[in-house]
C-alpha cells in the first residue's frame, strides 16, 4: 500500500470489506469526513454490539442541528454501517421510534451550511423506551432528569 499515491488509497482493492467501508468509500471526502466526525470508531462499535442482541438499549448517540429543530437518540447501527435505530425528532413531527440513515443526516445543512453535530456530553442513562415515553409527554426529546424518571416510573407501572 506504500506505493500508492494518498489520493488514491482508499480506491485501492481491499479484500473482505464490510459493507459500512463499502458505504464510506461511494461518499464524497466531506461526507466522509463528516460520517467520521458524527461517528467515532469507539460508539460505532458500541452501537453493532447493540445491534447484535434484541434489547431495549440505553442510547450511545445523540445527534443535533445547532440550527434548528433536530435531535436523534440512536442505539444500534445495522450491518450496512448507515442505518442507525433509535428515536428522532425532527422538525416539529412528534418524535419516533424506527430507523434513519446516517449518510442523510450528515448531509444536512442548516442555514450559513451549518451541519449536524454530535453531542459530545451525551451519556444515556435511561433506556429508549424511556427516552420515547418523556417524548411522548412533553412533544420533544428532553434530557431533562425529573421528565425521564416520571416516564420511567410510568412504564414501570404499566408493567406491574
Amino acid at each position: 500500500m506504500a506505493c500508492v499515491p494518498p489520493e488514491d488509497r482508499e480506491r485501492a482493492p481491499a479484500s473482505g470489506e464490510t459493507p459500512a467501508v463499502r458505504l464510506l468509500r461511494s461518499l464524497e471526502p466531506l461526507q466522509r469526513w463528516d460520517i467520521r466526525r458524527l461517528l467515532p470508531d469507539d460508539i460505532r462499535a458500541r452501537l453493532r454490539d447493540n445491534a447484535r442482541v434484541e434489547a431495549d438499549h440505553v442510547p450511545v448517540l445523540k445527534l443535533f442541528n445547532p440550527a434548528g429543530p433536530a435531535t436523534w437518540l440512536a442505539t444500534s447501527l445495522d450491518v450496512d454501517g448507515d442505518t442507525l435505530f433509535g428515536l428522532a425528532a425532527v422538525g416539529f413531527a412528534p418524535p419516533k421510534l424506527g430507523a434513519f440513515s446516517l449518510s442523510e443526516i450528515a448531509a444536512i445543512r442548516g442555514p450559513s451550511g451549518v451541519a449536524i453535530e454530535r453531542d459530545i456530553y451525551f451519556h444515556g442513562r435511561f433506556k429508549l423506551s424511556v427516552y420515547a415515553e418523556a417524548a411522548r409527554r412533553q412533544g420533544a426529546i428532553t434530557e431533562i432528569d425529573g421528565l425521564l424518571r416520571d416516564a420511567e416510573t410510568a412504564l414501570l407501572g404499566r408493567d406491574a
